[in-house]
């Protein structure tokens, strides 16, 4: 098997193991033009509006005055004459009482952009410059109460400042020196401000495509130099040999903009970024690559919604929408990296009635706490069955009928057979429920389940993209639960499983009550829900009110997003 082919089939297993009870990324964090240079009295004016949005921290960035009237501006830092911290100061205490808040808690704040006029390598008194204004930035975000900081080193004004240029007077080699000697210099002040920064730049080697070519890794370096006289490898060395063990760098892969989970493109461009990229680093910096590097993606919420045919970021429906496609996208992506997904938005706002993304895209705020805490949206769908709003699926959720030795429409059971294995009894407890007297009870059973098939449920099938909600209160020792799947009204275990975490947390009862939500993946069309029993000899464990919901997508206003 081709080498990369093998990386990448081992890698999909691999994510595919960990991610297969939630997501392994579990916050959002949005950026994009609402943010820009929005200050924290703004931030602070709208605070219960953005508290109630499914994202969990924001790109700011500084847009002010100084006390003589001199612009300090983060989009400007590179070029901007040195900074005086009295000026930003004052907005220490601003920032800590907007950090306070859940939905900021995890906000970066904008440092390092690139720069409008290029900046020769062997200029002293310049770098000198930019190192204390990116010292300036840092020592805010640290005082400010900030989650950590973000890069944005691409090249918008065309000066090529990560490559080779003939009147910095030297050549290839002294130019890799000094562009690592420079990235030392500024992250040098920077984690002296800021020691366990979480920073994260929209790429760091991520989005530079022949960095990508099926080339075996420890060919990279090589491959490069001869390409093009590519210094950002370097500058990237410099920032790991200063970078301490208590920070991390995460790589945002912007070109993730234009991935397709159908394609497994989230997958591939994880695996590059954890077990190729690497090599383009220098001996020395591999151990804190390895340990120090996360995996991120970058999400274009425009290309959803505002984007049509044609254009280079159009993504149309898929699973009956355009929210469907993101939905599809962000679960994979989540899959992919290692703490978050960012959010890019230009022409709509998170708050607000004009152009409001939910507004745009109606469902998203429900399709971005499904992705990140399938556990919250669990819940969410549980309120909204006990409100009237859904009904369960199941009609028989109080587990009802049968007797001592069967289950009741429309359970059924499994368990494992065997000469060393100990068999067992499913069947009602009159005597115990959650909140009645009826409950479904497993005694004595080694290794086995209690199964509720979507044939029963739901006749008509499921398609791919479809969600649920389940509920489900357990009792005793050794209680577990999962979903798997279905094809062409066979089990289908060549798909990944869902394993579900029973909660931790018991009433006065001894009952623990579980909420999850789940999405029919690719290739499936039912799912079987196991609650399962694993129980010492003579003992017994019990499942009640176990509820399915349906979460019907909602239906978009017009066809500028949601629509088809």
């Amino acid at each position: 098997m081709n080498t990369k082919v093998l990386q990448l089939a081992v890698f999909t297993v691999v994510v595919s193991a960990c991610a297969s009870a939630s997501a392994r990324a579990n916050r959002f964090i949005a950026g994009g033009h609402e943010f820009f240079g929005l200050s924290p009295e703004k931030l602070l004016q709208h605070a219960a509006e953005y508290d109630k949005l499914p994202i969990d921290g924001v790109i700011l960035s500084i847009e002010t005055k100084g006390r003589y009237g001199n612009r300090i501006s983060t989009w400007w830092s590179f070029n901007d004459p040195a900074w005086d911290y009295d000026d930003l100061a004052p907005l220490e205490s601003k920032y800590r009482e907007v950090m306070r808040r859940r939905v900021f808690a995890n906000s970066l704040l904008s440092f390092y952009p690139s720069p409008h006029v290029r900046v020769a390598w062997t200029n002293d008194i310049e770098w000198a410059r930019i190192a204390h204004n990116m010292r300036m930035a840092a020592r805010l975000a640290k005082r400010g109460g900030f989650k950590g900081l973000q890069m944005d080193p691409e090249d918008y004004h065309a000066q090529r400042q990560y490559f080779l240029n003939e009147k910095d007077g030297i050549d290839f080699a002294a130019a890799k020196q000094f562009a690592r000697r420079r990235a030392r210099q500024v992250f040098q002040g920077v984690f002296e401000e800021f020691p366990d920064a979480y920073i994260l730049s929209y790429w760091f080697l991520s989005m530079v495509h022949r960095y990508s070519y099926d080339i075996d890794g420890r060919l990279l370096p090589q491959r490069v130099e001869r390409g093009g006289k590519d210094l950002w490898p370097s500058f990237i060395d410099g920032i790991f040999d200063a970078l301490p063990p208590t920070a991390v760098l995460v790589d945002g892969d912007e070109e993730a903009y234009r991935y397709e989970a159908s394609r497994n493109q989230f997958i591939e461009a994880a695996c590059w970024c954890r077990s190729e990229f690497v090599w383009l680093l220098s001996p020395e910096n591999r151990g804190k690559y390895r340990s120090q590097m996360q995996v991120s993606f970058g999400a274009y919420l425009d290309a959803y919604t505002f984007a049509q045919p044609g254009s280079w970021f159009y993504m149309g429906p898929r699973n009956g929408s355009r929210l469907g496609h993101l939905e599809e996208n962000l679960r994979q992506a989540a899959k992919g990296a290692d703490e978050m997904i960012w959010l890019w938005c230009e022409k709509g706002r998170w708050i607000g009635d004009k152009k409001n993304w939910e507004s745009l895209l109606p469902g998203l705020h429900d399709t971005l706490l499904a992705v990140k805490d399938p556990a919250a949206y669990g819940r969410v769908l549980r309120h909204r069955r006990e409100a009237g709003e859904l009904k369960a699926l199941n009609a028989n959720s109080a587990c009802t009928g049968a007797g001592s030795a069967q289950l009741p429409e429309p359970y059924s059971s499994w368990q494992r057979e065997g000469k060393r294995i100990r068999s067992g009894t499913f069947g009602c407890d009159t005597t115990i429920g959650d909140g009645d007297s009826c409950s479904l009870v497993a005694s004595n059973v080694q290794h086995g389940c209690i199964l509720l098939s979507s044939k029963k449920i739901r006749p008509q099938g499921c398609k791919s993209g479809e969600r649920f909600g389940l509920s489900f209160s357990s009792k005793g020792r050794h209680v577990s639960a999962g979903v798997h799947w279905t094809a062409g009204g066979s089990n289908d275990f060549a798909i990944a499983k869902i394993a579900i975490p029973v909660s931790d947390e018991v009433d006065d009862a001894g009952w623990a009550h579980t909420d999850w939500s789940f999405v029919i993946p690719e290739g499936a069309d039912g799912f079987v829900v196991t609650l399962s029993a694993n129980l010492d000899a003579g003992e017994k464990c019990w499942y009640d009110n176990v509820a399915i919901v349906h979460d019907a997508p909602k239906v978009a206003v017009s066809g500028t997003g949601n629509g088809k």
